[in-house]
């Protein structure tokens, strides 16, 4: 043991037994782990649990994609239970949310929370040992050394500076939009070990704004084919939702057979379009509605139905929708559109004064005239995850114009529930769409996508800042029609195509698939410990923390060099050894104590416990008086 050359000001003896502590348990974990029984056949036993941070039951797309990530390793058994944590974390917890996942996602996660475990259901010496985290939030919520603005959040910053010591190498899980990054994103993510984005796209974007390139790597997404599939999902009578209001158009004779969920292009059955996406503008619900209205002709019974994944935004493109729909029919059309959508927040927007505010200002129509256009109907409330394989299977072809997605896993899951998918050839879905598989939506530009263009609501005026000075794709309108055109003029096409993307889906991304590449990363990063001498085992841990102790305890001999440590260590096991012979409910053998770690030692000397109290009332104390002195 060598006396360490010095230690920070904001080193405090207290710390350091805290640390001593956590050395001592992840060095008595290490031995657990090479003593304990051998993993069942196919399951990755490994030197560094990890330690996942999401909104698990936020039910935002970070939670989702989280569930989907810890769900795929655990289920396809790759690692030891042991060795997978779970604690909340980057956004509310939403009780609704929790409570309308299935039993068994439920359970795996509650058994799996970091807090659960700490209660008794693993040792706590396999609690102490140093652990990977990953932060799969928004780059806010990232520890930095000197940030004071973390979300406002539970769980940030991620991991929690109470949690240091145990973390020895921080991932971060994220995603952004736009052809950039915000400055200081970049500057979260660089304070990251490496950064996992789902695409090449962000892998460019991130690195082309700042992000150290050797930090980022690709981790796609995935989904539950098995779940999605359309053997397993009767469709619903979308006009029977309830709390659906009419915006456009009257019913009249068509209202009945424009609601039915049949694949037909003519006739009493209607071919049905449907865009699922949070009310926004990036989703380009606007354009899409503008060629949808101005493309078919007369009798002809086509239904748009749009869900919502969580609000109604610019960035999702709604505005395209709209403008396609409007350019596609005339007032006589028996023609439907579904719009199902919800407000940011616990906002209570009134969607269908936004939808006719938007044709007042892009068609100067009133309400009155509004009542003349093609029907298009407007859902207001939350669709659970039980709802959403019932909405696929309604429709005929799904229909995304969005201006930027992450990933966008609502055209996933219409691809795996075998529809056509239509959307902007554009950031996410360029990872996993292409002719063969879908119909890419062509880009006419990139714009600006201004800071409050996005959502539409105050509430959400911090979170449109995030897109000031950014660019985003431009759907073309256009292009969208005669794609809408096509589908519609070519079923069968259409219909097989939507198989060809199932077969896609199938193929590449799978849970097993996913578990496949998470356990990949995962043991690349271990295999990276177990080489990176600046990352100790447990053995230089638990040594250069007990170092630390004792020259913060005993400094006039730990400047004596190797000699004075090795004094300042029989004092400590002195008064060890002297504090268990006053205290024999809880005392240690003789021989006991002398197999024991200094680091071990330290970590249970209630004498030095004492003196760091002592200690630390005293720097308090001096505190205060250098404060006083300032004030005069």
């Amino acid at each position: 043991m060598q006396p360490s050359a010095a230690f920070t000001d904001s080193s405090s003896l207290q710390e350091a037994l805290q640390e001593a502590a956590a050395a001592a348990g992840a060095a008595a974990a290490a031995a657990a782990l090479d003593d304990g029984p051998a993993p069942a056949p196919g399951v990755q036993r490994i030197a560094y649990p990890v330690w996942w941070h999401a909104p698990f039951y936020s039910g935002t797309g970070y939670g989702t994609e989280a569930i989907s990530y810890v769900v795929a390793l655990l289920q396809t058994n790759r690692f030891r239970r042991e060795d997978i944590w779970i604690s909340h974390s980057g956004d509310m917890i939403k009780q609704h949310v929790a409570d309308s996942l299935d039993k068994e996602t439920l359970q795996l996660l509650q058994e799996q929370e970091y807090n659960s475990l700490i209660r008794g259901r693993l040792p706590q010496a396999e609690l102490q040992r140093p652990a990977i985290a990953v932060c799969h939030t928004f780059p806010d919520c990232y520890l930095m050394a000197k940030d004071t603005n973390s979300m406002d959040v539970p769980g940030c910053p991620c991991p929690s500076p109470e949690m240091k010591d145990l973390v020895v190498y921080k991932v971060g899980r994220t995603m952004f939009e736009t052809a950039s990054l915000p400055k200081h994103l970049v500057a979260h993510c660089n304070s990251m070990d490496e950064v996992w984005v789902p695409t090449e796209f962000n892998r460019e974007t991130f690195a082309a704004a700042g992000v150290s390139p050797e930090k980022l790597f690709v981790l796609p997404q995935g989904i539950d084919a098995a779940y999605f599939d359309p053997a397993r999902h009767e469709p619903l009578v979308l006009r029977q939702l309830p709390g659906t209001q009419l915006v456009t158009g009257s019913a009249g004779d068509s209202y009945a057979r424009s609601s039915s969920s049949s694949s037909s292009s003519q006739g009493t059955r209607p071919y049905v379009f449907m865009s699922v996406f949070k009310w926004e503008t990036r989703k380009g619900w606007d354009v899409l509605l503008d060629a949808y209205l101005h493309m078919y002709p007369p009798l002809q019974c086509v239904v748009l139905c749009c869900s919502d994944v969580v609000q109604w935004e610019t960035r999702k493109g709604w505005d395209v929708l709209l403008d396609a729909y409007l350019h596609g029919f005339t007032a006589q059309e028996p023609v439907e559109l579904h719009i199902m959508t919800k407000p940011f927040g616990k906002g209570k927007e009134n969607f269908r004064d936004q939808v006719l505010q938007w044709l007042q200002r892009r068609f100067s129509v009133d309400a009155v005239q509004a009542a003349l256009m093609p029907r298009v109907y407007v859902y207001g409330q939350h669709v659970d995850d039980a709802t959403y394989p019932r909405l696929y299977a309604s429709c005929d072809c799904v229909v995304l114009p969005t201006r930027g997605e992450g990933w966008g896993r609502p055209q996933m899951e219409a691809m795996a529930m075998a529809k056509p998918v239509i959307t902007t050839n554009w950031s996410g879905p360029t990872a996993y769409i292409n002719d063969d598989v879908a119909y890419p939506l062509a880009v006419s530009h990139l714009a600006a996508a201004d800071a409050d263009m996005n959502f539409t609501v105050a509430d959400a005026k911090e979170i449109n800042l995030y897109f000031k000075g950014q660019l985003w794709a431009q759907p073309d309108v256009n292009h969208l029609r005669q794609l809408m055109r096509q589908v519609f003029s070519n079923p069968q096409q259409a219909a097989a195509k939507g198989a060809a993307a199932r077969q896609h889906i199938l193929a590449y991304f799978t849970p097993e698939g996913l578990a496949s590449k998470v356990m990949s990363e995962i043991m690349r990063i271990q295999n990276k410990l177990g080489l990176n001498r600046t990352v100790p085992p447990p053995e230089e841990r638990q040594e250069a923390a007990a170092t630390k102790a004792l020259c913060l305890a005993y400094p006039e001999l730990c400047k004596k060099g190797s000699a004075g440590l090795a004094e300042a260590e029989g004092k400590a096991r002195s008064s060890f050894s002297n504090y268990r012979s006053h205290h024999a409910s809880n005392s240690n053998s003789a021989v006991q104590r002398s197999k024991m770690t200094v680091a071990e030692i330290l970590a249970q000397n209630k004498q030095l416990a004492v003196l760091a109290e002592q200690i630390a009332g005293q720097q308090q104390q001096q505190q205060h008086q250098r404060h006083q002195r300032q004030q005069r």
